[in-house]
C-alpha cells in the first residue's frame, strides 16, 4: 500500500437525501421537521439544505435509549 496517496477527507455535511439515507426516513420528514423548527439544525447555502455530520452525531448520541421507558435527554438544539 502506497502512504504517499493523500486519503480522501472526511465529509463534513451531509445533504437531505445522505440524511434520509441514514436515517431511513422521508426526504418529506426532514423538510417538515425543518419547517417545524425541529431537530437536527441545518445550514442553507445557496439554496442548499445541509447537516454538519458532527451535530447529526451529537443529536444520535443523545437520542440513544437502554429501553422503551427512558426519557430523551434534556437538550437544547442550539447547543447542538
Amino acid at each position: 500500500m502506497n502512504d504517499d496517496i493523500p486519503k480522501k477527507p472526511k465529509p463534513r455535511f451531509l445533504n437531505q437525501r445522505d440524511l434520509a439515507d441514514r436515517w431511513q426516513v422521508a426526504e418529506k420528514s426532514l423538510e417538515r421537521w425543518r419547517y417545524e423548527g425541529k431537530p437536527p439544525i441545518f445550514t442553507k447555502i445557496n439554496g442548499k439544505v445541509l447537516y454538519a455530520i458532527e451535530d447529526i452525531e451529537d443529536l444520535e448520541q443523545i437520542s440513544r435509549r437502554q429501553n422503551t421507558g427512558d426519557l430523551p435527554g434534556d437538550y437544547d438544539p442550539e447547543d447542538l
